[in-house]
């Protein structure tokens, strides 16, 4: 069994490999900028607001209130992940 520091050197060593591996990669998106950095941004909302919606479905709003259909939170997410490209 490994020891307690061994565990946590191989974290931070995992962490640091994939931090520069995003890192990397989203330099590049920028970088390319136009159509590619468009639909990368526009992926990244897309799941950002399906996240939200989700959390906002699970948890409700407030005591009392129902969430939204599931139909209307998808239509928004998809509305919010197309503006990205219709700016280009």
């Amino acid at each position: 069994m490994p020891s307690k520091s061994q565990l946590q050197g191989s974290q931070l060593r995992n962490r640091v490999v994939f931090g520069l591996g995003i890192g990397i990669s989203v330099g590049g998106i920028v970088l390319a900028g136009g159509w590619v950095f468009a639909v990368a941004l526009a992926a990244a909302v897309f799941t950002g607001a399906r996240e939200y919606f989700e959390l906002v479905r699970s948890h409700g709003i407030t005591e009392g209130m129902t969430p939204p259909p599931r139909y209307v939170s998808r239509v928004c997410s998809v509305i919010c992940a197309l503006m990205p490209l219709f700016v280009m």
